[in-house]
């Protein structure tokens, strides 16, 4: 077979391989389409991989062509997306499930051979079920979506995590789950209707019905226990930094506010290229709510837009010192910010905003890769975790794009056959013309 194999660093070759061969519990998968993902560049330019020679690529799907011993029949001929991270199933991280923050974890594309090849082994627990109407192009960015809706639902459901500390550290989850929420509930005084939790999976008391919609209306003491509506409740959201994931989050967080199950005031955003502005703009952004940071100064125009009081909440899309300043400047008052940028160097914090995050009591949170309930993406669009009723970021992606209520596929601004892809990868390296999301069709 053809693979795009990276030898060391600046070595990186296309040429023939052997076809890999299966163990059990994999299968092998006709690879249909796979994105490039801007962690790709440094790892063939700058760095290189965890080992070479190594085939790169792991934002791929494509079809099973064949089932290695102890995997169901289920799979053979199945049209799949592929989670790439492999956990070890025994770390602290692993037994809550938490697969995303496993301490040693093997990875499709960057310790094991990925995607950009015409075939690629994966274990069978990292495959997902496409449904019908669902594309291998948007497949193939199932992973960075799921990234993209981690870090919102990390941010703006931020008592998510009590409810479910309480399921991981395997105590009576309807009595403690009742004390958290009653505590909750107390504090926050929830007077709204919980029904638009529906989407973001809070902690129910019917499992069946949660597991098919990803979480139903039950009591306001429920939704308090999760992070439901009171904390989805925002003036101001901003994005700073229109990259891949950026746009992304956009994307998400625009279907969720015309569901009506994220009830932003404004949501705004920061980038710097002509295409993302036409790309947030196509996708419902208001064209006032978009900053050109090349000709507009973008924290004072942050501060223009929120009349001075800053943002409710501020994802850090960069990964730069300067923009984490800025969103330490930007967040309002008990404000919350999110960094999801991968840094480009350094990071350090200045004492000025240092002090500005202490007196404004600022919330700051990190996010990294996405959840994934390892093992049960045969469970279709509606798979949940059995006892929590909690959809994982994958399937919460999956969800809408079979409904199609997102479409990635105006992220896509470039297309190539496999063979051709170098040239995606010198146009993301040297940055000689405007992209998005590079794809290579197999």
């Amino acid at each position: 077979m053809k693979a795009w194999v990276l030898h060391n660093i600046n070595d990186l070759r296309y040429e023939s391989v052997d076809k890999p061969q299966l163990s059990d519990q994999e299968v092998l998968v006709a690879v249909k389409a796979a994105g490039i993902c801007g962690s790709d560049i440094p790892r063939i330019y700058q760095t290189g991989a965890h080992r070479h020679p190594l085939i790169l690529g792991h934002e791929f799907s494509g079809v099973v062509e064949k089932i290695g011993a102890g995997v169901e029949p289920f799979w053979e001929g199945k049209r799949v997306g592929i989670f790439p991270l492999i956990p070890c199933g025994s770390c602290l991280p692993c037994s809550r499930q938490q697969y995303e923050m496993c301490r040693s974890y093997s990875y499709l594309g960057s310790r094991r051979d990925g995607g950009f090849a015409q075939y690629a082994v994966v274990p069978k627990e990292n495959l997902i079920s496409l449904p019908d109407g669902v594309t291998y192009e948007e497949a193939a960015m199932l992973e960075p979506m799921a990234v993209a809706v981690h870090a919102m639902r990390r941010i703006m459901y931020h008592n998510l995590s009590a409810a479910e500390a309480v399921r991981r550290d395997g105590r009576s989850r309807p009595q403690e789950a009742a004390a958290v929420s009653a505590a909750q509930a107390a504090y926050r005084s929830v007077q709204d209707n919980v029904q638009e939790t529906a989407a973001y999976g809070g902690v129910q008391s019917n499992a069946q019905e949660t597991a098919a919609c990803g979480g139903r209306q039950s009591s306001a003491q429920e939704t308090a226990a999760c992070g439901g509506v009171q904390d989805n409740v925002q003036k101001t959201i901003v994005v700073c930094g229109l990259g891949t994931i950026g746009l992304l989050l956009v994307m998400f967080l625009l279907e969720a506010q015309s569901r009506r199950t994220l009830r932003a005031g404004r949501i705004l955003a920061v980038g710097n290229k002509e295409s993302q502005r036409r790309a947030v703009c196509k996708m419902g952004l208001q064209e006032d709510c978009y900053c050109d940071s090349r000709t507009q100064e973008a924290a004072l125009w942050i501060m223009q837009q929120t009349d001075g009081n800053g943002a409710d909440v501020f994802f850090e899309c960069v990964g730069k010192n300067e923009t984490l300043a800025q969103a330490a400047d930007c967040t309002a008052p008990a404000g919350r910010i999110m960094l999801v940028g991968n840094p480009y160097s350094d990071m350090q914090l200045e004492k000025s905003v240092y002090w500005k995050i202490l007196r404004n009591q600022l919330t700051i949170k990190g996010t990294w890769n996405s959840s994934f309930y390892y093992g049960r993406g045969a469970g279709g669009m509606y798979a949940a975790d059995q006892e929590s009723g909690m959809q994982d970021d994958w399937h919460y992606v999956l969800k809408r794009l079979a409904e199609k209520r997102i479409t990635p596929a105006a992220v896509i601004s470039h297309r190539y056959g496999l063979e051709e892809l170098e040239q995606g990868f010198r146009i993301m390296r040297d940055k000689t013309e405007d992209y998005m999301k590079i794809m290579a069709i197999v």
